[in-house]
């Protein structure tokens, strides 16, 4: 379909006399791409960390990891904090490159 709208759109470029809106539409065919193209990266970020290569901890390992972590002093709440902002901040500066 992408391709169909760009021949459309480079049609009406060429006879721009007749449809004013050749550029308008070429542009918005180029944003298109250019919004797949950043769904893509994003969706490449969120498939980063597999379930198969990083099965999900059940509670009680979780637990444990929270004991330890109390033990030199981090707080298990703050750890997923900072992770949970890794996470929105890199998908949010991939967002950045194509949206003000």
């Amino acid at each position: 379909m992408m391709e169909q709208l760009r021949k459309l759109a480079a049609d009406k470029v060429n006879s721009a006399t007749e449809y004013g809106d050749g550029p308008t539409l070429l542009w918005a065919v180029e944003r298109i791409d250019e919004l797949e193209t950043t769904l893509t990266r994003i969706r490449q970020w969120c498939d980063a960390y597999p379930i198969t290569v990083f099965p999900p901890l059940p509670d009680s390992e979780l637990k444990r990891a929270d004991k330890a972590l109390d033990t030199v002093g981090i707080s298990m709440t703050r750890l997923h904090g900072s992770w949970g902002r890794h996470i929105v901040q890199g998908i949010g500066d991939i967002i950045k490159m194509v949206l003000p």
